[in-house]
This record gives structure tokens, sequence and C-alpha cells, in this order.
């Protein structure tokens, strides 16, 4: 299967369609951020609202849409709407934050166990980032950005 975020209903919800191609299915009606397919295939990792609340939380979901077994609360300075990653063994989820424009990578376990800060940064923001198969390497895309804000009246 590939799994994937559509706006089609109007909402970002999550599909699916085979590799060989075909129809896409419906998998979750509920919106939904970024998703990250566990490494033993039986579960996805996702931002979600929680139920009877309005925070995004991480949502440990079966792969057929069922509801989710695990919801993970993170610090509010961890950012799950943008990249979320497995350990290689499924027993964690991987995100990004962002503190004081700082960022760095922690670990989530599924288990309820304590968060992790995964990385030590003193500067620059994390872009994006990805766990090597065997979990023993982590890549990050880091860096900062200016950003200008330019009015023009008048125009024609």
């Amino acid at each position: 299967w590939i799994f994937f975020l559509s706006w089609r209903t109007g909402l970002q919800t999550l599909w699916k369609m085979p590799t060989e191609g075909g129809e896409a299915i419906h998998v979750i009606d509920k919106p939904m951020g970024r998703v990250a397919l566990s490494p033993d295939g039986k579960f996805l990792a996702g931002a979600q609202v929680a139920p009877g609340t309005t925070a995004w939380q991480i949502a440990i979901i079966p792969v057929d849409g069922s509801a989710p077994v695990k919801w993970i609360a993170q610090p509010s300075h961890v950012n799950i709407g943008s990249s979320l990653s497995w350990s290689p063994d499924s027993r964690a989820v991987f995100a990004k934050s962002d503190q004081g424009g700082v960022g760095n990578v922690w670990s989530f376990p599924i288990d309820g166990g304590t968060p992790k800060q995964v990385t030590a940064f003193t500067s620059n923001v994390i872009s994006n980032f990805a766990v090597s198969r065997d979990g023993k390497r982590l890549a990050v895309s880091r860096g900062y950005s200016n950003l200008d804000v330019v009015l023009i009246k008048d125009f024609r």
C-alpha cells in the first residue's frame, strides 16, 4: 500500500492505494497531519486532535484505520505537524522541536515512557530528519532562514 494525505474531502485525511495502482481508499476520516508507517508495518503514527480536547497529539493507529490504540502528548515546543519517524524496532516515534529558534529531535516511546531529547544542537532549526534503518544514524537537514515582508502599494 501507499499511504498519503489528501484534501479531497475538504479536510486533510488519510488515504491508501495499492502499489499496483487502482482506486484510492479512505482510511481515516478525521483531520491528520504528517503520517509515518512503522517499520513492522503494523501501525501509523500521525498528528491528530485527541478526543475531547483541542490538542494535537501523536496518534498510534493500526494500518487498517481503526481507532488509535495510543495517544502520545508532547511538549509544546515539539512540532508533530512537520516530520515524524519511527525507531527501527517500532517502539518509539521521533519528532522535531523548536525551542527559542533551535531545532532538536525528540524520541517518544509508544509504551508511555519518558520522552528523550535525541540531539543537542544549540543553533539553527531543523527542516527535516530521517533515522537510518539500523537506528544508529540520524540524517538532519538544518540551518536558518531570513524572512522579509515587502509591501507593494498601488500595483498596476
